[in-house]
């Protein structure tokens, strides 16, 4: 599995699949004229866009751990606590009354 950088220019790429996430936006039938088709059309038969991010959360907490381990030492790393906190942007509803 290749992620980031490590993709050569020519191979596909998923990319924005994280905006399929929220089906109130961004519908998997309504892609057809966004940046976001590509994305679907390369999007694994039988995964969902919260099964690719899942993979991609995985991949990028093994990278980190192997990170870790190489600049700081294996033994360290499995001895100490490790937190990860993610942050989503803000996103602000207004919904009207009248």
């Amino acid at each position: 599995m290749k992620w980031g950088f490590g993709i050569p220019d020519r191979e596909p790429r998923l990319a924005w699949f994280k905006l399929l996430l929220d089906p109130t936006k961004y519908s998997l039938t309504n892609v057809t004229n966004s940046p976001l088709a590509k994305t679907k059309q390369l999007i694994p038969r039988g995964k969902k866009p919260v099964d690719v991010v899942a993979d991609y959360l995985t991949e990028l907490y093994k990278h980190t751990i192997a990170h870790l381990e190489k600049t700081l030492g294996k033994e360290l790393v499995e001895v100490s606590p490790l937190e990860f906190i993610l942050t989503v942007p803000a996103v602000i509803y207004f919904h009207s009354h009248i």
